[in-house]
């Protein structure tokens, strides 16, 4: 008797899980908020988030807003048309959440595009950002990696926010973009290292232009920031490169910084190298990269920069 109720509750269960769809499908026009099925599509991506197993894809489609969203699993979203979503929470710890070809679009309503609360890793590809108070927050609880690939942000940032923040929180945190465009608001890529942590952001081909504050903006204390910027363009911004404090250093070879009120600035021991290779001109105050106190005068001349080893 005993081992039948087991059997039973055994079958009951793996029915239930079972019953998890591993593909959804989401229509802010044409869903009924049922099945989520290709046929019966839903309406608000957070029906579909409830409704997949671990480990699932969901597909956007139709034009229009799909709400706000919190997602708890390892989920791929693949958008197309003009589905758009208001924003979206990610609280997966240990999980991998893929977004491509997405689009999200706040209009009035307040806060971020994208808050990660808790994730393994985080890849955005082919995406674009509107309309917020803040584009991007990576603040992961136990650390992680964040991809950003063809993404575009305008108007992302406003008070305090920024089109893309990245926070230690104590944590080691891994990040990279890729042709990445910001345009407008109060601030590009902030760095945040005031917290225990060490983040290594790599950015490439990227431009931020007409923000009203940074462009790329790194602070540490109790952590560690270390930027590594190539094909790099910052124009028309209040400040280009900017680091702060002593356990914050930028790399920077073959980018333009010009047109900015400050174009490089360095305070509380900030650290800016230059390979020697970059166009810093035609900005209000020009700056220095290299820290004066690395350079005397028995130092023999040298064509490029080597950035200082200090194995991190």
């Amino acid at each position: 008797m005993r081992t039948l109720l087991l059997a039973t509750t055994l079958l009951i269960a793996g029915a239930a899980a079972s019953h998890a769809q591993n593909v959804a499908w989401v229509d802010p026009v044409n869903g009924s908020g049922s099945t989520c099925s290709a046929a019966l599509p839903c309406a608000q991506l957070q029906t579909a988030l409830d409704m997949v197993a671990d480990a699932s894809i969901i597909y956007l489609r139709g034009m229009g807003p799909v709400g706000v969203a919190t997602l708890t699993k390892s989920v791929r979203i693949q958008g197309s048309d003009g589905a758009h979503i208001t924003g979206l929470t990610i609280n997966a710890t240990g999980k991998r959440v893929v977004l491509k070809n997405v689009s999200f679009d706040k209009a009035n309503t307040a806060g971020w595009g994208i808050r990660v609360v808790a994730a393994d890793s985080l890849s955005v590809e082919d995406a674009s950002f509107t309309n917020s108070d803040g584009g991007l927050e990576f603040g992961p609880s136990q650390g992680g990696s964040l991809s950003l690939k063809n993404v575009n942000f305008a108007d992302s940032s406003s008070g305090a926010g920024a089109a893309i923040r990245i926070l230690t929180k104590g944590r080691n945190v891994n990040v990279s973009l890729d042709n990445v465009s910001v345009f407008a608001g109060v601030s590009g890529l902030v760095v945040d290292a005031t917290t225990a942590g060490f983040v290594k952001v790599s950015v490439k081909d990227t431009t931020f232009t007409n923000i009203g504050g940074p462009a790329v903006y790194a602070t540490s204390a109790a952590g560690y920031a270390r930027l590594y910027l190539d094909n790099v363009t910052a124009v028309n911004n209040n400040y280009g490169l900017w680091a702060n404090g002593a356990q914050s250093i930028a790399w920077l070879g073959s980018s333009t910084i010009a047109g900015n009120a400050i174009g490089v600035q360095r305070t509380n021991s900030g650290n800016i190298q230059s390979y020697k290779d970059n166009y810093i001109f035609n900005n209000t105050t020009e700056g220095t990269p290299l820290p004066d106190s690395w350079y005397t005068p028995q130092m023999a001349p040298v064509t490029g920069n080597v950035a200082r080893a200090d194995g991190r």
